[in-house]
């Protein structure tokens, strides 16, 4: 069994650490290499960043005979967090915009130099303390939008546990955790940082709790076999794992919830410095993220009907089981606004540099920019 995380200086996180930053280094470095996605033979010529921009758009929606420029956006596949992205492409938003959105699959740490380098202009990313370290040692991006966070009726990441420990009255409150063997998929996450928070407020620490790294694909299998008494895991699998009656998706009485800015989207020091391309980007952005709460947070059945064949579509998670996370309250929340969570990206800084995964001051308010943001529900009025 695993050591207390909080304890832990494990060589090969270190080791992994170190090879993200000479990756990001060389990067930087290196001339770009990827090339922009050429539009439909019968469509408009796309222009590129490095071209003469299109003349100014309205703020809602730009001129149809209008050229489209590329804009070449990463992110991990299928997540349910990336909603706003799918909804705002699959609903035209970009277009309107007069942007051609370039949709490629990146890992993070390939993510982060293409960023920086010019490779790409806009990511999604999880706000962890790796990132932290490569940002406050000059790799130059900004955190521009909310991509996906956890809180009150957004639930997207929960604590399962085995089903007997609930059965039984061993587990009943959050107290009730001290000694028990828990699963997480990695440390200087801000889900680790919101646990400890959580956990602080039972006069409980993650050292009171035998604690290991396992992949979400081998949380499953943990559980069934008793190997460990619980799991932090983000959804579709939490309720799949809850389905096949492996595992209690677990909440006593309201007391354990995860606040945290779950991922972020960032743009490269070349699109921020765009700003009209940039800000009708975010525009389309926070058209789709409005979108998803009219489904998920007003409840609008049309908006509802509209959403679920999208996300089902760019997930492959099927749609009952999305209405059933719906019902559950477990979607990943989207500020309408697209706006980040400021709060919770500082207090997850903290604990990481307490901890010593995040090994350099990062000033928060220096790195969220919320001009984007700000232009976009300017330009769209306030939601209702």
């Amino acid at each position: 069994m695993g050591r207390p995380v909080r304890a832990r200086r494990h060589p090969t996180l270190l080791l992994a650490a170190l090879l993200l930053l000479g990756v990001v280094a060389a990067a930087c470095a290196a001339p770009p290499t990827a090339s922009r996605a050429a539009p439909p033979a019968a469509a408009p010529a796309a222009a590129t960043l490095g071209e003469p921009a299109p003349a100014a758009h309205a703020a809602t929606a730009a001129p149809q005979q209008a050229p489209l420029t590329t804009v070449r956006f990463a992110g991990q596949a299928s997540t349910l967090s990336d909603a706003g992205l799918y909804l705002a492409d699959a609903q035209g938003y970009f277009r309107e915009q007069g942007i051609a959105l370039d949709r490629q699959v990146l890992a993070p740490p390939e993510a982060v130099p293409a960023l920086a380098s010019g490779q790409i202009e806009v990511s999604a990313v999880a706000p962890n303390a790796g990132l932290f370290n490569a940002i406050g040692r000059g790799i130059p991006l900004k955190i521009v939008a909310d991509k996906g966070r956890a809180g009150p009726g957004f639930a997207f990441q929960s604590m399962v546990v085995r089903p007997e420990l609930v059965d039984s009255g061993a587990l009943q409150e959050v107290r009730d955790l001290r000694g028990r063997r828990l699963a997480v998929p990695s440390t200087g996450t801000p889900l680790e940082a919101s646990l400890v928070a959580r956990l602080a407020a039972y006069d409980l620490s993650l050292a009171d709790l035998q604690t290991e790294i396992l992949a979400f694909p081998d949380m499953a299998p943990a559980l069934a076999n008793g190997s460990v008494d619980a799991v932090l895991i983000i959804e579709p699998l939490a309720t799949q794992i809850a389905n096949r009656g492996i595992g209690t998706i677990w909440n006593p009485h309201g007391e354990l919830r995860f606040d945290q800015q779950i991922a972020v989207i960032t743009f490269g020091p070349a699109f921020a410095a765009a700003p009209d391309l940039a800000r009708r980007w975010m525009v389309a952005y926070v058209r789709g993220l409005r979108l998803y709460d009219d489904a998920f947070l007003k409840g609008d059945p049309a908006a509802r009907a509209a959403v679920i064949p999208v996300l089902a579509a760019n997930t492959q998670v099927a749609p009952e089981l999305i209405e059933q996370i719906a019902a559950g309250r477990r979607l990943p929340g989207l500020d309408p606004d697209g706006r980040v969570d400021a709060d919770a990206l500082r207090s997850a800084s903290a604990y990481w540099r307490e901890q010593g995964l995040q090994t350099v001051d990062v000033d928060v308010d220096q790195l969220v920019a919320n001009e984007y943001v700000d232009y976009a529900v300017g330009a769209l009025g306030p939601y209702r």
